[in-house]
């Protein structure tokens, strides 16, 4: 036997790769933490430019590693890539993976995406996607934010593919949705069912508005109301006036009890005191301050912008006013009380909600306000001038509810 010098060549050849690999390579089945390193560098710079999928790819590797089963972060990367891609249910694993492999608090980018990923999605079990005649999950509420839209259309185009047996699940923004002529609610941390299927008319839990018979002869059976979360409200805030053709301004403190049907619609009872101007005099001095008491009721929806909610709300108020004695001139002979009705549009940015220690969940809301109002006098002092008069202009409120923490 003998061997040719292409022979010798080709194994120098080998021998000279496996020692430029070597250092590359793993013993016992360990991976080389350069590798390990190398992918997560190389994952985050093609996360920067915008190349989701290969970053995608190489955070995946990367937590399939010995090194990264364990590492937090690349946990964060890959719930961050996965989010990007539409494929929230991929994501809510990772970054949950991500906080119960972190010992202490999250660091701050990987907190807000825990929190933004949890409470703004929910799972749905879904039954007859692609049968013939089979419906589309609609938002009963327009969804106005990007990344919410793009998951949505990311979610609603995995149920296009052809007819399959069983039932599959995906993921939706938090909201209400029209399946067939029913209603659907899908929350945070739960598990929502729809039957996509035509003509059925029972679609599990969480729904309301459907009908369900039995055996051919039932009729339609009760609708379970929507699930209604009441939260108490605390509000102080300030307010210009232009009254009569005169500046003013004033103040006040609401206190009132909302429910909500979680981003859809809501309504609020409450109450509480203002301070502003009330009557009308003519001096040199300013007319004093009036301590006004009222009742308000309001209605209006809740529309999710990103982590935020937009909500714009119709108030009617009612209430009664009276001007402090000291400061008003000498001689003044009413009127003294009055009536006051007057309405608010208001327009509120509802910020996302946080749990307190003692478990209750406290959402921050600011509220712009414009404010129109109608001050009649009342009693016999009233008779000399009857005339009410109105007050225009706006105001900002901020506030807290505290309710129960989902």
């Amino acid at each position: 036997m003998w061997a040719s010098p292409c022979d010798s060549s080709f194994r120098a050849c080998l021998l000279a790769v496996s020692l430029l690999a070597a250092p590359g390579l793993s013993l016992a089945g360990d991976e080389p933490e350069t590798s390990y390193s190398h992918r997560i560098a190389q994952g985050k710079f093609f996360l920067e430019q915008g190349m989701n999928s290969q970053a995608h790819a190489e955070f995946e590797a990367a937590a399939e590693m010995a090194s990264g089963r364990s590492d937090p972060e690349v946990h964060g990367l890959l719930a961050e890539s996965a989010y990007l891609l539409g494929e929230v249910g991929v994501a809510v694993e990772a970054i949950k993976t991500a906080k119960a492999l972190t010992s202490g608090s999250l660091p701050a980018d990987v907190a807000e995406l825990y929190e933004f990923l949890t409470t703004r999605f929910g799972k749905v079990l879904v039954i007859g996607a692609g049968s013939d005649g089979a419906s589309v999950p609609e938002p009963a509420v327009p969804i106005l934010d990007p990344p919410l839209k793009r998951a949505y259309s990311k979610a609603i185009a995995s149920l296009e593919k052809p007819v399959r047996g069983g039932s599959t699940s995906i993921w939706l923004p938090v909201g209400t949705y029209r399946v067939g002529g029913l209603l659907v609610e899908v929350r945070a941390e739960s598990t929502a069912r729809m039957d996509l299927r035509g003509g059925v008319g029972a679609a599990g839990g969480g729904v309301y508005g459907e009908r369900n018979g039995s055996g051919g002869g039932g009729g339609a059976a009760p609708a379970p109301a929507p699930e209604l979360h009441p939260s108490f409200l605390l509000r102080i805030g300030g307010m210009a006036l232009s009254q009569q053709g005169n500046a003013t301004g004033g103040g006040r403190l609401l206190l009132g009890m909302e429910g909500h049907f979680p981003t859809a619609f809501g309504f609020r009872l409450g109450g509480g005191v203002a301070v502003s101007r009330a009557e009308r005099i003519t001096s040199p001095s300013p007319a004093p301050a009036a301590p006004r008491f009222f009742f308000s009721g309001g209605v209006g929806g809740l529309i999710p912008i990103g982590r935020l909610l937009l909500a714009p709300w119709a108030v009617l108020e009612l209430g009664y006013t009276r001007p402090l004695d000291v400061g008003l001139p000498n001689g003044y002979a009413g009127p003294y009380d009055y009536f006051v009705l007057g309405s608010d549009l208001e327009v509120r940015l509802v910020f996302p909600t946080t749990e307190s220690a003692a478990g209750v969940g406290v959402t921050p809301e600011i509220t712009f306000r414009f404010a129109a109002r109608e001050t009649r006098p009342l009693g016999e002092s009233a008779s000399a001038d009857p005339r009410p008069h109105l007050s225009l202009g706006g105001g900002l409120d901020v506030g807290l509810r505290f309710g129960e923490a989902r």
